[in-house]
């Protein structure tokens, strides 16, 4: 099992010049403790850093708070968001895969 603290997501997340030193740490996830704390801390950063918010987010489109975290942390990171929550099936840069 491996921590990686708040710096090291940080440096990962933003392409640091250790991004690849941390990177070699992430190659199997399940092995990855993550404590809520750190959670917290990178979000903040994040957040700190980032144009969108996730209260905007929440207002703008009319999703519930843990969405709006959800979809600010992949506008973020210009990630596509894959998911089976109806909630985001009509937002941008949303691939949603419904239930059967």
């Amino acid at each position: 099992m491996k921590l990686i603290d708040s710096s090291g997501w940080i440096e990962f997340a933003m392409d640091g010049p250790l991004a690849a030193r941390y990177q070699a740490h992430l190659k199997d996830l399940l092995q990855i403790v993550t404590p809520s704390v750190v959670v917290y801390e990178v979000y903040k950063k994040l957040r700190r850093d980032a144009s969108e918010a996730a209260a905007e987010a929440s207002l703008e489109h009319g999703i519930p708070m843990a969405d709006a975290i959800v979809y600010a942390t992949a506008l973020v990171y210009k990630a596509t968001l894959i998911t089976s929550d109806a909630d985001f099936k009509r937002l941008p840069g949303v691939v949603y895969l419904p239930k059967k």
